[in-house]
């Protein structure tokens, strides 16, 4: 309980390091943009932005620790830097499902609204591929933050999110090809229930975050400053 509450300060301190670039104009104008897109698009695009608004955030005590020397104020609190590691992970997940439940009331709201119909049950589903896509997004830069300085890293962690953002509009664009075709009648023969491709979706998504994690101490343990 007595380390659990360690790990939480720490991440209360990236909160507050954080706050001050969650000035209330900047959140409006977000919500502005959330809104319009939705309204005129689709609500499922409000879900899909405030998620994405949310994890860039996570960077952010990368950048400002770099910036006001943060890893020498933690060395005189007495933080190890396994401890520091974990309270950043707990800051970044806080981050992410934060988002996820804020995108997914907007969106609801947008639709009531805009009176466009949405299926709530498969806006649900959406949301958490999405934050599973998210979470796998942020276990593979992580590690390359603790490795490097922020500032030799941020273009270098920005390749997955391109390979992501292409993709998914690659696949949406060659879905009805016939060789894609071929691939999905491929995997609609793997007949499984719609539980244990969760489950297995949810032990891949746990595997990854764990290499990450262990990574990443690896990683801080060994950075000198």
């Amino acid at each position: 309980m007595r380390t659990m509450s360690k790990l939480l300060k720490i991440s209360m301190l990236d909160f507050r390091t954080v706050k001050s670039y969650l000035l209330a104009k900047t959140i409006l104008l977000f919500v502005a943009v959330m809104s319009l897109v939705g309204f005129t698009a689709n609500p499922t695009m409000t879900l899909f932005l405030g998620m994405f608004f949310s994890y860039f955030y996570i960077s952010y005590p990368f950048a400002i620790g770099e910036k006001i020397n943060m890893d020498a104020l933690y060395r005189t609190l007495g933080i190890s830097k396994k401890e520091l590691v974990s309270g950043r992970y707990i800051f970044a997940f806080i981050m992410l499902l934060g988002g996820t439940v804020f995108s997914l009331l907007a969106s609801v709201a947008v639709s009531f609204i805009s009176t466009q119909k949405i299926n709530i049950e498969e806006n649900i589903g959406v949301t958490f591929v999405f934050l599973g896509i998210l979470m796998l997004l942020a276990s593979t830069q992580m590690p390359f933050y603790f490795k490097y300085p922020y500032s030799k890293t941020r273009v270098i962690t920005l390749i997955p999110l391109f390979i992501t953002s292409m993709g998914i509009p690659l696949i949406a664009r060659f879905w009805d090809k016939p060789w894609m075709f071929e691939v999905r009648e491929f995997f609609g023969g793997v007949h499984l229930s719609r539980g244990a491709i969760i489950v297995i979706a949810v032990l891949v998504l746990a595997c990854c975050v764990a290499c990450s994690y262990a990574l990443s101490v690896r990683f801080y343990q060994k950075r000198e400053f």
